[in-house]
């Protein structure tokens, strides 16, 4: 499929829905007396979210949570990952028919806050629903209507063995009347969800929509939920129950997930009319009415005050700080630094910080850390620094065995740089110099530095003690010392008397 393309699907139905199954085995066998027959049953059960959906289940809804703006004529949707989703379940209960295609068990419902049954509480949700236990769900009182599932009674059972937080669900009330009026009929679900495959660099992506039925209202706030009809088939408008809900006065309704906007009359919320109604102004604060020329200057480049608390002095005070997107051009500095106060600059004329700098080190710093990866091979990077520092402390211990010269000033400037808390930079400087240099073919360039032999021992292999030989690890071994052990005493000199 071309990369710049959308493939629109009818439905995403996965191979079985969600539900019990019976499976039965028959095998007959012929001999030559007798037929013999074999059978088996198993089962099992097919399961998927019913009354609750993951948070990473929800991909983008339209129009945005508490937005305000002109869509009298969109229809609100919403993107669901998982592309089988909306047919997981089927509406009525019942297996579908081979070739038969699959109706949703799920409606978006866009909703006017006086069509919603106020929750009892002193503090509503926003969207108007509320926490519903099972047992209330599936054996409402007399006057709602609540879904009439086929497991009814084993979900019952299942509750009163199950722990609070695992036996609740989100539920919206609407009004019967108001139901009947704004719910989709059974034969319009199959036209209010689809999928689509959307090609991307990294991949082909499905994902499944689901679209509301009719449109928002203008100048009025609307709230849309996302509602299981599993056992509501039969009372949808148009359908055979639907009769009976003149008895009811409400019905309750599983809620998945929920949103709300405003919808504005007249074109000037549009996204197209803002984006031409912007003034394409430099990134700056507005300096009108500012007459000092130093805090003037100091907004024209980009700069914002921002508060800051003086640790030294114990009072508050104010710095300049800008972000990464400024009106002016700006010279970037390579020098490092090794913490977000070595960043901050201070103008002594005036007595302020700048904290730009500062504060885009330590988001760095915790960005970094964020990654996991990059956590994992730091603290790798910072174990293989302190067994290269305990190596080359032992170094000197070394040479003194093997009564090798020193290099003038070696160790000493060691010590110096470890005193003084630059064991990074000297570390740095080690595997320039000496670890990573390597005997490179003829005509070719060291990348990191002219390979030296700053141990002195190239060329004099002969003279050096080597592993052990046969007779000392035989010997070793018989006087119960590892040839570990051995070889380190022979190295350090520590096993002679």
């Amino acid at each position: 499929m071309p990369r710049t393309q959308i493939q629109f699907l009818d439905h995403c139905a996965p191979p079985l829905a969600a539900g019990h199954y019976q499976a039965e085995l028959s095998q007959v066998i012929d001999l030559a007396t007798e037929q013999v027959t074999y059978t088996d049953t198993r089962h099992f059960r097919v399961t998927g979210p019913r009354f609750r959906l993951d948070p990473g289940d929800i991909s983008a809804v339209h129009p945005g949570n508490g937005s305000t703006q002109d869509c009298s004529q969109e229809l609100p949707h919403i993107v669901l990952t998982q592309p089988t989703l909306p047919w997981q379940r089927t509406v009525d209960g019942r297996p579908l028919s081979p070739g038969e295609p699959p109706t949703p068990w799920l409606a978006l419902l866009l909703l006017l806050p006086d069509e919603i049954v106020p929750p009892a509480g002193d503090q509503p949700r926003d969207t108007l629903s509320w926490t519903c236990r099972w047992q209330d769900l599936l054996s409402p009182p007399d006057d709602i209507l609540g879904p009439q599932l086929p497991d009814r009674e084993q979900l019952l059972q299942a509750a009163a063995g199950k722990e609070k937080d695992n036996s609740t669900c989100a539920v919206v009330e609407v009004w019967a009347q108001k139901f009947l009026q704004v719910a989709p009929r059974l034969d319009e679900l199959p036209y209010l969800a689809h999928g689509r495959q959307v090609a991307r660099d990294s991949g082909d992506e499905r994902c499944a929509v689901l679209i509301a039925n009719r449109l928002p209202t203008e100048n009025q706030r609307h709230v849309v939920h996302l509602v299981s009809l599993e056992g509501l088939a039969d009372c949808l408008p148009g359908g055979k129950k639907a009769a009976e809900l003149s008895g009811k006065q409400k019905v309750r309704l599983v809620s998945l997930y929920s949103w709300s906007f405003t919808c504005t009359k007249g074109a000037g919320q549009r996204l197209e009319t803002l984006l031409n109604n912007v003034e394409p102004g430099l990134l700056r604060l507005p300096d009108q009415a500012i007459s000092d020329p130093d805090i003037k200057a100091a907004l024209e480049n980009g700069y914002i005050p921002m508060r800051q608390y003086v640790r030294e002095e114990n009072k508050q005070s104010f710095a300049w700080y800008r972000g990464p997107l400024v009106p002016v051009n700006v010279p970037h500095e390579h020098t490092p630094f090794f913490s977000a106060d070595e960043a901050r600059i201070y103008d002594p004329d005036s007595g302020i910080f700048d904290l730009s700098a500062a504060a885009a080190w330590q988001t760095g710093r915790l960005l970094a850390l964020a990654d996991k990866t990059y956590a994992v091979q730091l603290l790798r990077w910072r174990r293989d620094c302190h067994g290269l520092l305990a190596r080359m402390q032992q170094r000197p211990t070394l040479r003194r065995r093997l009564k090798l010269p020193d290099q003038p000033g070696e160790n000493a400037q060691f010590r110096h740089n470890q005193v003084q808390g630059e064991a990074v930079r000297c570390l740095l400087t080690a595997i320039r110099r000496e670890i990573a240099p390597a005997p490179l073919p003829a005509g070719t360039s060291a990348p990191l530095g002219t390979p030296r032999d700053p141990t002195g021992l190239h060329g004099r292999q002969s003279e050096l003690p080597g592993l052990l030989t046969a007779a000392e690890v035989k010997r070793s071994l018989a006087d119960q010392i590892q040839p570990r052990r051995a070889l380190q005493d022979k190295l350090t000199g520590s096993g002679q008397q």
